[in-house]
């Protein structure tokens, strides 16, 4: 498919490849589609997908989409053996994306590191003990962003230039199974290809200079 000026019906249709076939907008620019600025809104999280295709069906307007979720619901587990051994947060609150920052239940998220990280690196359960007190994002936050990738900030792709950055979400940490004490929490972090994945980050493994822990501003 290439076209120099989408008409809305073209751009409904490249909005349910995007959807369909699970292609981010880098991918969707490859193809050469010049975006009208309706999908340009809605790739900055400012215009929500279903709201853009009852417009294509004869709605009146294009309204904005408030990002809504209970933190306190237990987020997902990421393999069958694990459990969850705690988790921080609960309420509804409101997820927004303001030019290059998050910012939840109107507060901005700060990413941060212990005083060690920035030295030689700190083992992540010594990470997880310097945080405590703070208001952490949790893993049911994670898991909204990985389905609402255009929420997350391109700022946090790079620590520096072209060194990839882990976003630990240590607001919900998990045991790797009921018997063992094998804690870990689980981060989000972007693939060259623009798509953003997350994995786990064990207690006994040392966060470095490209780990930052995920933290709400007082």
């Amino acid at each position: 498919m290439s076209t120099n000026n989408p008409t809305f019906p073209q751009a409904v249709h490249i909005l349910k490849l995007v959807n369909d076939q699970n292609l981010d907008f880098e991918q969707i620019k490859k193809l050469h589609i010049c975006l009208p600025p309706f999908l340009k809104a809605l790739a900055a999280g400012r215009v929500d997908y279903i709201k853009l295709l009852a417009l294509a069906e004869g709605g009146s307007e294009i309204r904005n989409i408030e990002h809504c979720i209970d933190i306190g619901v237990l987020p997902s587990i990421p393999f069958d053996a694990s459990i969850i051994d705690a988790h921080q947060g609960k309420g509804t609150v409101t997820i927004e994306r303001r030019d290059n920052d998050l910012y939840v239940g109107g507060k901005k998220v700060l990413l941060k590191r212990s005083p060690r990280q920035l030295v030689d690196g700190e083992r992540s359960d010594e990470v997880q003990k310097y945080f405590k007190g703070r208001a952490l994002l949790n893993a049911t936050v994670l898991d909204y962003l990985l389905a609402h990738q255009y929420l997350i900030p391109d700022s946090w792709k790079f620590y520096e230039p072209g060194k990839v950055a882990f976003i630990e979400f240590r607001g919900t940490v998990y045991k790797y199974r009921a018997d063992r004490e094998d804690k870990f929490v689980r981060n989000l972090y972007c693939k060259r290809s623009g798509r953003w994945y997350s994995e786990e980050h064990f207690h006994r493994v040392i966060s470095s200079l490209n780990s930052f822990t995920a933290v709400i501003e007082d």
